[in-house]
């Protein structure tokens, strides 16, 4: 058939027109099933496009709960993008499922158009329905105000009322009434509104009884609290209605109107799915069929071509592939040419090619060892400057946050000595004794923060920028809890009337650094004396194991949370927290016991809750002497 076809270029042009037919038959037919198909899908697009379009106005619903009711300007003016968006959101959707009815496509479904008009009016209805309530939850937050508008703000105006009048109610009842109303608005428990009714009663009985004052003081700040109280029952109230979850008041009505609406979009969705799947379905059969025919026909004149065009092709990619795994070394073989068309002539050209390519290579290799060489070099000054850069960037990142902490917390207390001081100085003739003495144990207090501040930054410094020494040897752990007991007895006595409990005191050898280890034993005591109830008791107790120890300190202070404990421990933030004296701690302390800990290939672990204590733990490596007598010989000199 293609006899008269001798040249490689003329059997290329016949055989190209023959599978351009073939593939232009298929491309024909599957476009014009991909035609009908894609009007189709365009119905299915839209119901898709309708349900994305209602799940964004869902989102622009939270979204303006989340933001809008913290947002002031809300509440002043009214304006709100989220509503903008909600309201040109909710207008598109409509305008979707009318038009829906009117696609011509729908024609070619087999769908009952009945059917699907309800369905869309159902889908409406329960639009309108959630738009009714989200409306209605947009009344009552506005009226429930935040901040200095509505209710809120009413409160906040007579509370503020009260706390500048010079007579009255004491600054802990009006405390109090502060408390129990933040409590109330942060957990929403009804025990919080029986609380506030019954402070507010207790604040106006107080009032009544208080015979400094006259009646007409009486009368105002009694109407002040009264006030205050009916307001916040108000809110209470709104809230209510409104629902403080999901999953009650009005905003668990908009939420089951919004699961309706997805559900139904959902349900029609997938009628109109199942129809287009059993269409295309129909038309897959019939491409499927013309596909094969057409890939028989391929596959007898690929066969064809096979035979007659790719075998000189086939000998020349053999010998190509033979020098390539021998990787142009060597004698390269020469291949045979008995063909007078282009590919003879491509494969005289190729000999005459190895040639040259095995002298270039040669050339190449030489020049390669070289830059290996240069590559090495190079590889080991770009170490050398990665190693740099990284300590620079930590030491980067320890200025400044040495420095955010020096403006930060010593500021505090700096500032504090120096208002002291300023106060002494500008009023020191109005001042007793006792006063006085007052004023030098604050200015005594701040000093020692400020004292602690600096020793545990210069500690952290150094142990950020690895400066820090460490000096492992075998101690006496009893000895060292013991020196660290006797450093914090006085103070935990004098200040909060605690006792400090050493439990299992026997002689136990262990492997450590022994300043990182009185460093870590000191601040955890402090620790506890500071998070302590008076009258309390602090144990510290020893448990020994098979290879190491494990060390524990046990408060029965305020305990803290988990949230509070990830604060302590977080390396890329400082925190510190209160105690019950209202002594204020360096933020560094723990981070530094755990880093002293983890150097001495032990581990911290902490066991806390709120009002339950605290309870740190930590391990070290026993001490194992090298020789026989050793353990007797240290027995011996512990002894003495």
């Amino acid at each position: 058939m293609f006899g008269k076809f001798k040249s490689l270029k003329s059997r290329f042009i016949a055989f190209f027109l023959i599978f351009t037919g073939i593939t232009a038959s298929v491309a024909f037919t599957g476009l014009w099933f991909y035609g009908k198909a894609g009007r189709l899908s365009r119905i299915s697009s839209q119901l898709d496009r309708v349900l994305i379009q209602v799940l964004q106005v869902i989102k622009q619903e939270h979204d303006f709960f989340n933001y809008e009711m913290i947002n002031p300007r809300f509440f002043k003016k009214g304006e709100s993008k989220y509503l903008d968006q909600h309201n040109e959101l909710m207008l598109k959707v409509k305008d979707n499922l009318y038009l829906l009815l009117k696609q011509e496509e729908m024609k070619e479904l087999n769908v009952n158009h009945n059917l699907v008009k309800e369905d869309i009016k159902n889908i409406v209805y329960e639009l309108e329905s959630y738009e009714r309530n989200f409306q209605a939850l947009i009344l009552l937050s506005k009226k429930r105000g935040f901040k200095d508008e509505g209710l809120e703000g009413r409160m906040r105006d007579k509370i503020h009322r009260v706390e500048k009048l010079d007579y009255g109610i004491s600054k802990i009842d009006l405390l109090t009434l502060r408390r129990i109303e933040k409590d109330y608005i942060i957990r929403k428990d009804m025990v919080y509104v029986k609380l506030l009714d019954k402070k507010s009663k207790e604040v106006i009985q107080k009032i009544q009884n208080d015979g400094t004052l006259t009646e007409a003081q009486k009368l105002e700040l009694s109407g002040l609290i009264h006030g205050y109280y009916d307001d916040f029952y108000e809110l209470v109230k709104i809230e209510l209605d409104m629902g403080v979850n999901h999953n009650t008041g009005k905003k668990a009505q908009m939420r089951k109107h919004a699961e309706h609406v997805a559900s139904l979009l959902n349900t029609l969705l997938g009628k109109i799915n199942q129809e287009i799947f059993v269409i295309r379905n129909q038309q897959v059969r019939i491409l499927n069929t013309i596909i094969i025919l057409a890939v028989i026909l391929s596959l007898i004149l690929s066969y064809y071509l096979a035979g007659t065009l790719t075998k000189p092709i086939f000998k020349l990619s053999i010998a190509i592939q033979h020098i390539v795994e021998k990787n142009f070394e060597g004698d390269l073989n020469i291949v045979e040419n008995h063909s007078q068309d282009e590919i003879g002539e491509l494969t005289y050209n190729f000999n005459a090619m190895l040639g040259e390519l095995q002298r270039r290579l040669a050339e190449i290799r030489e020049q390669n060892h070289e830059l290996e060489i240069q590559n090495e070099e190079l590889n080991t000054l770009n170490t050398h400057l990665n190693q740099s850069e990284d300590k620079l960037q930590r030491n980067i990142r320890i200025k400044d946050k040495f420095f955010s902490i020096i403006t930060h917390d010593l500021r505090e207390p700096l500032g504090t000595m120096l208002i002291f001081m300023r106060s002494l100085e500008n009023k020191v003739d109005f001042f007793d004794k006792e006063e006085i003495r007052e004023f030098a144990i604050e200015n005594q207090q701040s000093l020692l923060r400020v004292i602690d501040l600096l020793e545990n930054l210069l500690q952290w410094s150094l142990s950020q920028s690895g400066e820090l020494q460490f000096n492992p040897e075998s101690l006496n752990l009893k000895d060292i809890i013991q020196n660290n007991i006797l450093l914090y007895h006085k103070k935990a006595k004098e200040a909060k009337n605690i006792d400090l409990i050493f439990t299992n005191q026997e002689d136990i050898l262990i492997e450590a650094d022994k300043n990182m280890l009185n460093f870590v034993l000191r601040n955890l005591i402090s620790n506890a004396i500071k998070f302590s109830y008076n009258d309390s008791q602090i144990h510290i107790a020893v448990k020994p194991y098979q290879d190491e120890i494990e060390v524990s300190v046990k408060d029965q202070g305020i305990g803290m949370s988990e949230a509070v404990l990830f604060k302590l421990l977080n390396t890329e933030e400082h925190y510190s927290s209160m105690g019950t004296h209202k002594e204020r701690g360096t933020g560094f302390g723990l981070l530094l016991s755990k880093s002293f800990i983890e150097q001495n290939k032990g581990k911290l672990s902490i066991l806390s809750a709120p009002n339950e204590g605290t309870t740190v733990s930590f391990t070290l490596k026993k001490s194992f002497p090298d020789y026989p007598d050793a353990s007797s010989k240290i027995q011996a000199r512990l002894t003495t």
